[in-house]
């Protein structure tokens, strides 16, 4: 039987397809979210379609799709199925898979929902919708995975950029100005959080993808492919080693980071902060991202360099805690409610989706201001 060749694939230009909505404040209290879709000339859509932007870029970058190969790897080891047709090419068909994936979710971007997690430090969650049709040259985001953000974070975001903006078309003063680089600088900032939180999320949707809901895979984890404790795992020994979940997110986090993400309080700013960037090693110690290499990922024309740089001393675990630091963001999963399938219905059906050029995009992170975006559907 002749080898199956890697489909080739080339990256859109932006992304397409985008649909964005968020909680309805007006729904009824019946016991379901209720969305609505959000209009493209919003400072909600406009930052997380940026961040959203640059999320995909970083697992773009040759590190980025290399992390992903070596989870797809991984994955087939510990699923057993090294023998089955899709997976008989090895690295080369991987590649192929790793490349179709990333192309797929640019131009057809998984809908996008905003939000309350349950909690302020939870910045993104994903549900996976078990759709896969056993096809892996063939993926359709949309049916597959959909992606929440924190609508608490999301709102801190979009003070930050809305300020900035602002305090460009006042006039002038020496506090303003101090003002304006100080929200420009959060603004920055929270880019690279929900561009690293959608980064976490697609390692998700890649399991989806590669596992096509179970049909060549498992539809949980290993509980071997995570970081740290990150997952579920059973309590003790007399509960089902069945039970226990990896988490593939924090597992690439670890390769490509240099370690999982936290963002921890900084107790001389305010409430609507970002938070400090640290990134947790093997034994748990946390290090200081140096803020150069936050901005370098954000700013010009981006940088992409991994692992991330980081700045001494480290914090042990019982140091953090004798400190009393305080997560404001993590990009763990937050538990999913039955009630998301009625997410899953809206958008499918009734939501506006836009593309969005990369030139438009480019802009927001160094000049925040509203997009503009073409209507597609």
């Amino acid at each position: 039987m002749a080898q199956q060749r890697a489909p080739l694939f080339t990256s859109a230009n932006g992304l397409h397809r985008l649909a964005i909505s968020e909680t309805d404040p007006r729904a009824p209290n019946d016991g379901q979210i209720h969305y609505m879709p959000l209009p493209e000339n919003t400072w909600s859509f406009t930052d997380l379609a940026s961040a959203i932007n640059i999320g995909l870029e970083i697992m773009e970058t040759p590190p980025g799709k290399a992390a992903l190969m070596r989870l797809g790897s991984r994955l087939v080891q510990e699923w057993g199925v090294q023998n089955e047709p899709c997976y008989r090419g090895g690295s080369r068909q991987m590649a192929g898979y790793v490349d179709h994936f990333l192309s797929a979710t640019r131009r057809d971007f998984p809908n996008v929902g905003i939000r309350d997690l349950g909690s302020p430090d939870v910045l993104a969650s994903s549900k996976r919708f078990y759709q896969g049709n056993g096809d892996l040259n063939n993926y359709a985001p949309k049916r597959c995975v959909a992606i929440e953000y924190n609508h608490r974070r999301v709102k801190d975001m979009i003070s930050a950029s809305k300020a900035v903006d602002e305090l460009g078309r006042s006039r002038e003063t020496p506090e303003g100005r101090a003002m304006r680089k100080k929200m420009l600088l959060r603004h920055k900032h929270f880019q690279f959080m929900f561009a690293t939180a959608t980064a976490h999320e697609l390692c998700h949707a890649f399991y989806g993808y590669i596992s096509q809901s179970g049909k060549h895979g498992q539809l949980d984890t290993p509980p071997a492919v995570t970081h740290l404790d990150y997952g579920v795992h059973q309590q003790d020994e007399n509960d089902d080693p069945s039970d226990s979940k990896g988490e593939s997110g924090r597992w690439v986090e670890n390769i490509l980071f240099g370690g999982s993400l936290e963002f921890y309080r900084d107790t001389s700013d305010d409430n609507a902060q970002p938070g400090v960037l640290h990134l947790l090693d093997s034994k748990e110690v946390a290090w200081k991202v140096h803020p150069r290499t936050i901005l370098k990922f954000v700013e010009g024309s981006r940088q992409y360099v991994f692992p991330l740089e980081i700045s001494g001393p480290g914090i042990s675990r019982q140091q953090r805690a004798q400190r009393g630091l305080r997560s404001l963001g993590s990009t763990a999963m937050s538990p999913y409610h039955p009630e998301v399938l009625f997410m899953r219905a809206r958008f499918e059906s009734r939501l506006p989706m836009y593309s969005v050029t990369r030139e438009e995009l480019n802009v927001v992170p160094d000049k925040p201001r509203i997009i503009r975006a073409i209507r597609v559907a």
